[in-house]
């Protein structure tokens, strides 16, 4: 599946057209983009799920924390159907030990990424890269970046902020309350 002019009305931002979402893109997907195509044949991620597991889409689901990996998770979930989905996050902002205003970040005010800029980022929402900037981003671009992906991907509404998490206890799933 490939990114087809991804805009948010709240942002101007703009992604490739003929960036992959995922690692299973062929060569006829990039082609089918290529030619300007105006037909977008590919189901949604919605329309994989088998619905027959009796109102799944309407399970309450809850991630803990919205860090990398909570804010993708998030989306993912948006992104096939699910409803209620809501990310619990301790703190008052997002990205976890990577942001430095997060009361329980240990992370040092000058680290940098031990990834470049050109692989860290999510799959699906490249980073922009100033040419003139250094190759390995800072805490404060990591955190910048992962609030302009809150914002593009509209995930902030799912995120409950100043609620930690001390216990998880299962469910019974006869009684999924």
């Amino acid at each position: 599946m490939l990114a087809k002019d991804l805009t948010s009305s709240s942002d101007s931002r703009q992604l490739s057209s003929t960036f992959p979402l995922t690692s299973d893109a062929t060569e006829k997907d990039v082609e089918s983009v290529n030619d300007n195509s105006t037909t977008d044949t590919t189901p949604s991620k919605a329309d994989t799920i088998d619905t027959s597991t009796n109102g799944i889409l309407n399970d309450k689901i809850a991630v803990i924390g919205a860090g990398w990996s909570g804010l993708v998770v998030l989306k993912e979930l948006k992104e096939y159907g699910f409803k209620n989905v809501r990310v619990l996050e301790e703190n008052n902002s997002i990205g976890g030990q990577w942001n430095l205003k997060n009361q329980n970040s240990q992370t040092w005010s000058d680290v940098r990424a031990n990834i470049s800029k050109l692989n860290m980022h999510y799959p699906d929402f490249p980073y922009f890269i100033d040419p003139e900037a250094p190759l390995y981003a800072t805490i404060n671009e990591l955190c910048k970046y992962l609030e302009e992906y809150m914002e593009f991907f509209k995930l902030k509404s799912n995120i409950q902020f100043n609620s930690k998490v001390s216990s998880i206890k299962p469910i019974d799933p006869d009684n999924k309350k």
